[in-house]
């Protein structure tokens, strides 16, 4: 789109908000947000609420979701404060998440309580969100820190949950469709409901991301299955399921992309994912409740790739290369909490995890053919155990510790405290977190025929926390967190010869968060935050990759009438350094994007939604040679069926 559409577009933004203005008063939908106290279900197996938990955590509402009408899942994910996500080369790229400067593969995502994450990966073990369709999902809880004692190996940055959306009281049934000006094209249908003492939620969509940048292409399919089961007020079954593919094309990474790539032809990737969860829990008294949950997850992954041509940075380049991966891991958690005094929660359990992994692949070298093949499995058992205890001048002590024992590697310990404290008087809240944590080599670490090594160790991270939360009033609230964290005997690629990747790195990051909520009227909201975050390889002078040390955003959230609501977001993040083969080292400029959202409730049963991504067009890359997409502006509809 050229910078002459801007104008008419936005002429037809401002006619929605006059033409919502001077329509009649018709069915209202949920207020706008408030600070309200969630439950929080992942820092902890104890849930907790928000304002009780003292780990750092945020929550990304479904009134978030309405009302900024993401297009992807990592839109949702950009407002976050700590955390940096890119995605170059648009959806067709591999998208990461840096959390307070970790690696991508150093935070564990869950969806519906399922890890998602894939060790025989090149990235070792990191997710790509881009399977994950916004409309499915009720809420994100995105916490910051060490969770090993919870969740074991990988938790060493932080955890991202994602919990899709529930039965309804009344059934209901909604179909969306929603397309763009890069021909992006989006179809959601969804029913929910209950069925006798059976609740039950499921959602199909298919997404097709057009032509935003050269090389990128995106088309998949996905669906979410929840059913939940309560023949009794003290006990629940619930089932969720879930199934993804998609097929996407992007210029490889370290190529250079559109702009510098020597080679034109892209990567293809071809993707399938399938998970199935089922969970039981029973009340058995006031004092005593247990929990069994189990999972299974599938993935399949198929990459073709031409390879990357002799650059500045490597003279001989990557090869053309085809790789087939499997993997699948069977999840198993059983635990018990205790409330033996108002004052003191305890939680005892064991979880059990059975990963195997298989990949086969092929380097092209032009004269002859390398065949590679890897595959390895491996069983960790980790019981832990929590405890909540609350004094009587309100102080919340947490504490957990987890022992993780498998074959081939020694038991890691997992400790971690958490403190709050409220003062009332002056509507303080202090917040301390410390922990220690470990990540397993990933299998392609561990058995890639080339660069494998079986001598690795497991990635090991301490990290330190402290937090202020302080109410102005009922409308104000502002937030701050220093935090450090070390990670130790990080996996690095050593050129050789031979090459392979070893134990030897060890980086430092620390810095601060500083956020605010402020609603000084029913139908306004304005959020802020910023973050700075430096990152040091201890005894190097290498800088660490798509690590910016200053990002901030800025919220603005209207509804001005019971039908009419609008969102500005706006996004700056600062020059990072990045490297290709062709060029080399470099730095990548800042830059500040802002994004529009609108949404129109023209009766009961429809709604419309208009959005510009990007709206003042600003030219900037997410890795060296991706330039980001200009404006994109699409439009949605949705109908409900009840």
């Amino acid at each position: 789109m050229g910078k002459r559409a801007i104008p008419v577009l936005l002429v037809l933004y401002f006619t929605g908000v006059l033409s919502s203005q001077a329509e009649e008063k018709l069915l209202a939908e949920e207020a706008l947000p408030t600070l309200m106290d969630p439950i929080v279900v992942t820092a902890s197996r104890l849930p907790t609420p928000l304002s009780k938990t003292p780990a750092n955590t945020t929550i990304i509402t479904r009134e978030d979701i309405e009302a900024r009408q993401p297009r992807t899942t990592m839109d949702l994910l950009t407002q976050v404060s700590g955390l940096h996500v890119d995605q170059p080369g648009g959806r067709g790229g591999t998208s990461s998440v840096y959390l307070r400067g970790s690696d991508p593969n150093f935070t564990v995502v869950f969806i519906d309580g399922i890890k998602m994450n894939d060790p025989t990966n090149s990235r070792g073990g990191s997710f790509d969100f881009s399977s994950v369709d916004p409309a499915s999902i009720e809420r994100i809880e995105i916490v910051r820190g060490l969770l090993s004692s919870v969740y074991g190996s990988d938790a060493i940055g932080g955890v991202i949950h994602i919990i899709t959306r529930e039965g309804t009281a009344a059934p209901e049934s909604t179909v969306s469709l929603s397309g763009g000006t890069h021909d992006e094209m989006h179809a959601d249908i969804e029913t929910r409901g209950p069925l006798g003492k059976v609740d039950y939620a499921l959602q199909f969509s298919y997404d097709d991301d057009g032509s935003p940048v050269a090389g990128s292409d995106f088309v998949g399919k996905s669906f979410n299955g929840k059913l939940r089961f309560s023949p009794s007020k003290t006990t629940w079954l619930k089932l969720v399921s879930r199934y993804s593919e998609s097929r996407a094309k992007s210029f490889p990474d370290d190529s250079g992309g559109p702009e510098f790539s020597v080679l034109r032809t892209v990567d293809e990737r071809d993707i399938s994912e399938s998970a199935i969860g089922l969970s039981f829990r029973q009340d058995l008294s006031r004092l005593w409740a247990h929990e069994l949950n189990s999972s299974f997850y599938y993935r399949k992954e198929a990459v073709i790739s031409p390879g990357v041509a002799p650059g500045v940075r490597d003279f001989f380049g990557i090869p053309a290369n085809r790789t087939d991966n499997r993997f699948e891991r069977l999840d198993v958690v059983w635990h018990s909490i205790f409330t033996p005094l108002a004052s003191t929660r305890l939680n005892l359990g064991v979880n059990a995890q059975l990963e195997k992994g298989k990949s086969e692949g092929r380097l092209d070298l032009g004269v002859t053919q390398l065949s590679s093949q890897f595959e390895d499995e491996r069983t960790i058992v980790g019981p832990f155990f929590e405890v909540e205890y609350t004094t009587s001048g309100g102080v919340i002590l947490e504490g957990g510790l987890r022992v993780d024992a498998g074959e081939g590697f020694d038991a890691e310990v997992s400790p971690r405290v958490g403190i709050l404290y409220r003062i009332d008087a002056t509507k303080t809240v202090l917040r301390a977190n410390w922990g220690e944590g470990f990540k397993l080599p990933s299998f392609f670490a561990l058995g890639h025929p080339i660069v494998g090594n079986t001598e690795l160790v497991p990635e090991t991270s301490r990290s330190t926390e402290v937090g202020l939360t302080q109410r102005f009033s009922e409308n104000l609230q502002v937030r701050g967190t220093y935090f450090q964290n070390r990670f130790f005997n990080l996996i690095d690629f050593d050129e050789g010869p031979p090459p392979r990747l070893v134990n030897r790195s060890e980086v430092k990051t620390r810095g601060f968060e500083i956020g605010f909520s402020f609603e000084p009227h029913d139908v306004l909201l304005i959020g802020g935050h910023v973050t700075y975050t430096t990152s040091e390889i201890v005894g190097s002078d290498e800088v660490l990759r798509n690590r910016p040390k200053w990002r901030g955003g800025l919220k603005t959230r209207l509804k001005p009438t019971e039908t009419f609501s609008t969102e500005l977001d706006l996004l700056y993040v600062a020059r990072v350094h990045d490297s290709s083969i062709p060029t080399g080292d470099r730095m990548l400029g800042d830059y500040v994007r802002v994004d529009l959202a609108a949404v129109w409730t023209m009766s009961r049963r429809w709604r419309a939604s208009l959005v510009f991504d990007n709206v003042l067009d600003t030219d900037y890359e997410e890795a060296v040679g991706f330039s980001a997409p200009g404006v994109r502006a699409y439009l949605g509809l949705r109908y409900l069926i009840d």
